[in-house]
């Protein structure tokens, strides 16, 4: 009895400290959010929010009543895409979100938290470009700073360089396009010792071993992590990625006004992938071993001049210039990327792995370059 009693109260007291979590992540949340989108939030937070069957008589959403295939509008709750991506992905499904593509969320994100003209978001560079596209495109400051050697974080030159109106940090790992993780203890160190949203990008984590952050989102109430259906899991033609964050911030995205339906074909073919990760696992692991026999043979090329580690499915290489043998590949119908023009990358170009047969021409292009 005495053990049942003790259990029974340590329940209570869990249950009291989450909901004490939730009040002061609210509190932070409203601080972090631009007003405008939170007095919009707050507006619609006291609809209704039924989960819309997909059978019944739906007479809600002014339809056409006729060809079944195309007639009805996308599922807004994605109620069967996150209860399978939940159930893949230890997270719970109202922690949660799948976006059509990276840079929905990425706009997204900038307009929720981001004044235009006012506030600024921070990252360091080289690093992944949508991030400084989607800042242009909504009036906000975009500031880097530079890596540390082997392209690693410096999370003290990061914090000194943001101010009071820095509202997003963007750190992605493995990062793109040089395509190392970063170090961990750096970037628990940016995310404490930040009082706005970090935003941790993990397209490229299924490649990776480091373990991800998004078993981080209770720890961390300023923590979103981004991951994608594109890249390890062959469905880059379908677009979709996952979001993971606290509920109060779904929450707060839903209320918000985030949209990104998936339609139910699209629907149907992500659910299928995500019932079969063993063939996934499969591809990966081809995958890392062509990256490093790749790697291999790129060290011994006399173009060649680096190969830099990487833990995805790409890596970055500095080249004897690299714009001619950019230009003699693609006349080739070898298609690479040129980063030369990128900060800190000059002369690399970043070569995605493909298969076996793709990877031993590009080879045999480059033996015979001259």
């Amino acid at each position: 009895m005495d053990s049942l009693i003790k259990k029974v109260t340590f329940a209570a007291n869990s249950s009291d400290n989450t909901e004490t979590q939730s009040t002061q992540s609210m509190k932070d949340l409203q601080k972090w959010a631009r007003p405008c989108i939170w007095k919009l939030a707050e507006q619609n937070r006291s609809e209704e929010n039924r989960i819309r069957p997909r059978a019944g008589i739906l007479l809600d959403a002014n339809e056409s009543p006729y060809h079944t295939l195309l007639n009805r509008y996308p599922d807004p709750s994605q109620y069967r895409l996150r209860e399978a991506v939940s159930r893949l992905k230890g997270v719970s499904s109202d922690e949660l979100l799948m976006s059509n593509g990276s840079t929905t969320m990425v706009d997204f994100l900038f307009r929720c938290f981001c004044r235009p003209g006012i506030d600024n978001a921070m990252s360091f560079a080289p690093t992944a470009p949508l991030y400084a596209r989607y800042a242009a495109i909504n009036e906000v400051e975009y500031r880097t700073v530079p890596p540390d050697a082997g392209y690693q974080l410096n999370a003290t030159r990061l914090l000194t360089a943001c101010n009071d109106r820095t509202k997003l940090v963007w750190l992605c790992s493995p990062n793109n396009p040089t395509g190392n993780n970063l170090n961990r203890k750096e970037m628990e160190r940016a995310i404490a010792g930040f009082d706005g949203i970090v935003v941790v990008d993990e397209r490229y984590a299924d490649f990776s071993m480091q373990k991800t952050f998004r078993s981080e989102i209770h720890r961390y109430p300023n923590l979103i992590v981004l991951n994608s259906m594109s890249h390890a899991w062959g469905c880059a033609a379908l677009g979709l990625s996952m979001v993971f964050a606290r509920k109060e911030l779904i929450d707060f995205f839903l209320c918000a006004g985030f949209t990104s339906p998936v339609s139910l074909s699209v629907e149907e073919k992500i659910v299928e992938r995500l019932e079969d990760p063993y063939e996934v696992e499969r591809w990966v692991k081809l995958l890392l071993q062509e990256r490093d026999r790749l790697m291999e043979a790129f060290r011994l090329l006399p173009v060649c001049e680096e190969v830099f580690p990487s833990d995805a499915n790409f890596f970055l290489a500095k080249m004897k210039d690299a714009q001619r043998i950019y230009t003699y590949l693609a006349n080739k119908n070898i298609m690479v990327s040129n980063q030369s023009m990128t900060p800190h990358c000059e002369e690399c170009l970043r070569i995605t792995i493909g298969t076996r047969t793709e990877n031993t021409e590009l080879l045999s292009a480059l033996r015979q370059f001259e």
